[in-house]
């Protein structure tokens, strides 16, 4: 063989070439046969997310209601134990005597508005009745304000910050679209801990309709097919659904009495 050419002078090395070719191609066709039934089929949303930026911005005009049918609880536990949902939560209750004032710097917990006692109780025992239902959780993702980021630690003991959660524009309203309508890996549930000004404008919801703590149950479709509510809950719903499910939750906080926050303060995000 002329070095660096890739061609043999003769027959007979390029016979032994061929038959040593064909015999990598069929072990090489093999594992990956193997590995392919090791992970099973391939995920199509993969191929969604590849769509066309005019499709999934289609799909992104109409807002999704967030109105739906009950379903029995029985029925709603099985779902979140069976994965591939997301649960998409407003940050807990927070001390609304607070300002974000210096929104540049979000590593400053002091210049924002952070839980107050009550917000840190409910987002303790809403991860504790989750774990107590066995509802297997997934990617923790949060808004880098301090209150998003504890919520997400105080209910599941970790998250992974993104401004997709957060900061607005085009790009950013994309990236959450495509974060709600993905569905999870592995069977299990992944979780959005945001703010209210972040869905809004990608659903029906009025401002304050869902409240601190409270969270969508969302059913992923596919960026050029969008999500379903399936639910909203709040710290009482989790805890019954736990009961229902016959399932004793260990552990809880007392949650403080909730003031009222004046209509001046309604609107925060």
């Amino acid at each position: 063989m002329t070095r660096g050419s890739g061609c043999y002078k003769d027959g007979f090395g390029a016979r032994i070439a061929l038959t040593f070719a064909m015999a990598l191609a069929l072990c090489v066709f093999g594992f990956g046969a193997e590995i392919s039934r090791a992970e099973g089929p391939a995920d199509s949303s993969h191929a969604e997310l590849a769509a066309p930026t005019d499709s999934i911005d289609a799909a992104m005009s109409h807002r999704v209601d967030v109105h739906f049918t009950p379903l029995p609880d029985t029925m709603l536990v099985r779902m979140l134990r069976g994965g591939g949902l997301i649960l998409a939560f407003r940050h807990a209750n927070t001390d609304m005597s607070q300002q974000d004032s210096d929104v540049s710097n979000l590593a400053n917990r002091a210049m924002q508005r952070n839980l107050n006692d009550a917000g840190r109780a409910n987002a303790t025992n809403v991860g504790r009745a989750i774990a107590a239902l066995g509802i297997p959780i997934g990617a923790v993702r949060s808004s880098p304000f301090w209150r998003c980021r504890d919520t997400a630690t105080l209910a599941f003991g970790r998250c992974d910050t993104t401004s997709a959660l957060y900061s607005k524009g085009p790009a950013f309203r994309r990236a959450r679209w495509l974060l709600l309508t993905k569905a999870p890996a592995l069977a299990r549930n992944d979780v959005l801990v945001t703010h209210q000004d972040a869905l809004l404008p990608l659903t029906t919801l009025k401002r304050d309709e869902l409240r601190e703590s409270e969270a969508l149950v969302v059913e992923p479709r596919g960026p050029t097919r969008g999500f379903h509510v399936v639910a909203r809950l709040g710290p009482a719903d989790w805890l019954r659904l736990a009961h229902s499910a016959g399932v004793v939750v260990t552990g809880l906080v007392p949650v403080p009495n909730q003031i009222a926050a004046p209509d001046s303060t309604r609107s925060k995000p």
